[in-house]
Formats: C-alpha cells, sequence, structure tokens
C-alpha cells in the first residue's frame, strides 16, 4: 500500500494543526508503511532536522510570488482577519498547487490511497478531486462559535464578512469539490459533521483529530521540591485563550495560597498580559516563558500540578491531551474541543456565560484544586489512563491504517 499525505504545512513549529500530517506520516513509517508527504518548502528547514532519513520521501510545494505577495499583506491584517481573507486566499493557490503535484505523484509512485488531514476546518475547500485513488480527508473539527457571553470579542469587520465568507465557501467548495467527493470524511464530533459543506457523498466517520506521541509526552517523576502549586498555561497569547481572566483568577487564589503561574507561549496580546500581571500585583508570581520546544514543553509540564486552558473558541486543545499524558489536572472552558476529552475523572470543566462568571468559574476551580491534594492526583492519574485507552497515536495509526485499506479493498471490488 503506497500513501501520500498532503497537507500545506506539516512540522511541529507552527503548533495547532500543521503538526498533525507530520504525526501521520511518522506514525506509518515506524510501522513500516510505504508513505510520502507533501507539504510546502517553508517548512524544508525543519523537516530536515527532525526527518532527515525519510526527507527524499518528501514532495515540496514551490513558494510562488503570490504565497509571499499575501504573506505580505496578511501580516498587516488583525490575526482573525488575516486568517479569513488573505490566509484562506493563500491556501486556495497551495491547494492548486498541490493538486497538480499529487496527481504527478500518483503517476510516479504508483499511490494507492491519498490522505489530507489539514486543514481542519470542516469548511475549507479541498482540489484533491478526480485523481483516480481513494482519498480520505481529515479528521476536521470545526463550526465553531464562541460562548454568547463572549460575541462582543468579534470586531464589527469580523461581524461583517461572516456571511459573505460562509457563501463564498460554499462557492469554493463547488469550484473545488474535494470535500464534496471524498471517499472517507473524519469527523470529531457532531458539531463538525454539521458544519460539513453541502452535498458530500463519503462516508463520514467519527475520529477524533488529536493525538498523542506517548513517547514524548510522558509522565515523569517530579525533578523539584516546592511549597507551593504550580499551575501552567500552554499556548497561544491572542484574546479567544482569555489568559487575562486566568491571571485575575489566579490573582485572587494567590491572595490566600501558595501559588505560582507560568505562562508558556507567545501572541499579540503579551505585552497587554504582562501589563496585567503588574496591575494586579502577581508580576513575581507569573513566569513567561514565551515559546518552548516539545521537549521543554514536556518537561515544564512533568513539573507542574494543573493546566489551566480559559479559551472561549478552542476546535481542538491538543494542549489537553498533551497534559493529561504527563498525569496532569486539567482546568478548561466547558465550550468546544475540551469536552471531547475531559471527563469528570479526568479534569473540571468550567461554564462560561461571561467574563465575570468565567473569571469567578476559574476562580473557584483553582482553588478547588490546589486545596485537594488527593483530588488532584486522582484526576492526573484518571487522566493518563485515558490518553493510553484513546489517544495515543499509536491507537490511532491503527485506526487509520483500517480506513485505507477498507477504501483500497471497497475500490477493487467495484472495478
Amino acid at each position: 500500500m503506497k500513501i501520500l499525505i498532503v497537507s500545506e504545512n506539516a512540522t511541529d513549529e507552527y503548533g495547532g494543526e500543521s503538526v498533525l500530517p507530520l504525526h501521520y506520516f511518522k506514525g506509518l513509517r515506524a510501522r513500516g508503511e510505504d508513505v510520502y508527504l507533501l507539504t510546502h518548502a517553508r517548512v524544508r528547514n525543519r523537516l530536515e532536522q527532525i526527518i532527515p532519513l525519510d526527507l527524499e520521501r518528501v514532495i515540496f510545494i514551490d513558494e510562488t510570488w503570490l504565497h509571499s505577495w499575501l504573506f505580505k499583506v496578511g501580516k498587516k491584517l488583525p490575526a482573525r482577519v488575516n486568517v479569513l481573507t488573505t490566509n484562506a486566499l493563500s491556501h486556495f493557490v497551495t491547494q492548486c498547487c498541490q493538486r497538480g503535484l499529487a496527481s504527478k505523484a500518483i503517476k510516479d509512485l504508483a499511490i494507492d490511497v491519498i490522505h489530507e488531514p489539514a486543514p481542519v476546518s470542516p469548511r475549507q475547500p479541498s482540489a484533491l478531486f478526480g485523481l483516480g485513488v481513494p482519498v480520505v480527508i481529515g479528521p476536521m473539527n470545526g463550526g465553531m462559535t464562541s460562548p454568547s457571553g463572549f460575541e462582543f470579542m468579534a470586531n464589527r469587520f469580523e461581524k461583517g464578512i461572516n456571511l459573505p465568507i460562509k457563501i463564498l465557501t460554499h462557492f469554493f467548495n463547488l469550484l473545488l469539490p474535494g470535500k464534496l467527493l471524498a471517499d472517507v470524511l473524519l469527523v470529531a464530533n457532531e458539531r463538525t459533521k454539521k458544519a460539513l459543506p453541502k452535498f458530500t457523498q463519503g462516508k463520514i466517520i467519527t475520529l477524533i483529530e488529536n493525538g498523542v506521541d506517548t513517547n514524548l509526552w510522558t509522565k515523569l517523576v517530579k525533578t523539584e521540591k516546592r511549597d507551593y502549586i504550580q499551575l501552567v498555561y500552554l499556548g497561544r497569547l491572542v484574546d479567544l485563550k482569555c489568559v487575562d481572566l486566568l491571571i485575575k483568577a489566579f490573582s485572587r487564589v494567590q491572595k490566600n495560597h501558595k501559588v505560582r503561574l507560568m505562562i508558556i507561549g507567545r501572541g499579540e496580546e503579551e505585552a497587554a498580559l504582562k501589563q496585567l500581571a503588574i496591575e494586579e500585583g502577581v508580576e513575581l508570581e507569573i513566569d513567561f516563558l514565551g515559546w518552548k520546544s516539545h521537549e521543554e514543553c514536556t518537561f515544564l509540564l512533568a513539573n507542574s500540578d494543573v493546566l489551566v486552558l480559559p479559551s472561549v473558541k478552542e476546535c481542538g486543545g491538543a494542549v489537553v491531551l498533551e497534559a493529561m499524558s504527563v498525569g496532569l489536572a486539567v482546568i478548561a472552558v466547558n465550550w468546544g474541543g475540551p469536552i471531547d476529552y475531559i471527563t469528570d475523572k479526568t479534569g473540571v470543566l468550567v461554564d462560561a456565560p461571561s467574563p465575570v462568571e468565567l473569571t469567578n468559574n476559574l476562580t473557584a476551580a483553582i482553588e478547588k484544586l490546589v486545596l485537594d491534594e488527593r483530588l488532584r492526583i486522582s484526576l492526573g492519574a484518571s487522566a493518563l489512563e485515558r490518553i493510553h485507552v484513546e489517544f495515543s497515536w499509536d491507537k490511532k495509526i491503527d485506526k487509520i491504517l483500517e480506513i485505507y485499506q477498507a477504501m483500497i479493498s471497497s475500490k477493487l471490488a467495484n472495478n
């Protein structure tokens, strides 16, 4: 079986969905599968470092002048506006390039099946259609909205462009009907299934998009002895992550308990968050560590006590699984992706009716886990068990191989 993994970005540097195709490629190669990767040349340097022996199996999409121009324009726009405009157009250009290279790979390498794991958005179009081999797309995860009490975060431009974008999305999915014609569509949840373009024909299978490399993310013996509880946030520092509300909740807890907060990540809100820590009087109790490698994050999480993810628009939330895999208790918002991972035995989900109420609920949840060591340990142990049963990449590779085999068998039976 010859497999082609297709994704605009396949790297562990960008975070989010970009690492998913890399996990599939590495996981399949570890099983001895004859797999190839089609991705953009912008990730070449990183791939040379992490898969040097398999670089000959990577087909790169060259950077065009249009890619460069859209990137320059996008940098001048607000992040979420960029995603909806220049970034979406850049992805469209890449899709057209992918189609030509995928078609050539099918002929030159005798590819049996194509898998496009990213982008995970159910609405973004795909150019992988009519290529003569079975196509699987996903797992996808999307159809997200913010809780009603946080809709104010969308600016006037975003609200105004939302309907036109939905209309254009339907048009582009007719123009590039990869999702409509795919043999299998993988979705993370019912919410994503409902967000798929109309007129899809393929088989729909539920499969969580995120997983954990249990060889990397593993429970370690804590090396630090301390007399305080270490809280940690890991992710981008942008408004919808609501790290400002976490800092406010932390400042309340810190007045009565020995706690510290570690913030790992970068983003446009970093300066404002550091200023907020000063205003709340907790700048000495909060460590802003910036971006860290996966290996460093493993160590930092394993030596913490509780992960807090206050995001109100988290389709996936891979960091939740990563924290669970090192035996951490997790606090997250009862909305979006974390609901797929966290049960009452593995973490604490808090409601977010409004910013004030979310701050109150975070405060109560943090205080509860700070005071109850047995509960923290119990939640962490159950979380670790759940990871190995349901969310390891080994399990996901098992499942995706079953899907590939079923598609190929179906094609042979129909020929």
